[in-house]
């Protein structure tokens, strides 16, 4: 993950929120964002670890874990406020996420990978008269 921007909102700002998660989410994502604030790096196999004790012992199970919990919409709901990212950024994340996989599978919907890749460009152009206009 990059270093939160001027516009992205402090750990503080996002306790309430935090709140809804399970009891591990809340432990991970306040040990990830506390400590990766705290010291510009950003680490969640160490937050994984803390939150999620008994499988600390397996380093396939913690790697496997921080991805499943950094891709969870409401974690990266919650990570975009706090890199500074809308929810246009996400979407268009979304949309190139799955273009690729659709296109490194080879799967035989074409029309559904281009008609992806189509909302992909027209996403990117929006938020760019967004930010540019």
């Amino acid at each position: 993950m990059s270093q939160p921007n001027s516009a992205g909102l402090s750990l503080e700002t996002l306790l309430p929120a935090i709140q809804r998660l399970s009891e591990p989410q809340r432990i991970f994502l306040v040990r990830y964002v506390g400590r990766g604030a705290a010291t510009g790096s950003y680490d969640a196999l160490d937050a994984v670890a803390l939150a999620y004790p008994r499988i600390a012992h397996s380093s396939k199970r913690v790697k496997a874990l921080a991805y499943q919990l950094l891709h969870r919409t409401k974690i990266k709901k919650l990570l975009a406020l706090h890199f500074g990212q809308s929810n246009l950024d996400l979407t268009l994340a979304d949309v190139r996420r799955l273009v690729k996989r659709a296109l490194r599978r080879n799967e035989t919907n074409e029309k559904l990978a281009a008609a992806l890749n189509r909302i992909s460009k027209t996403l990117a152009a929006i938020a760019g008269e967004q930010f540019n206009g």
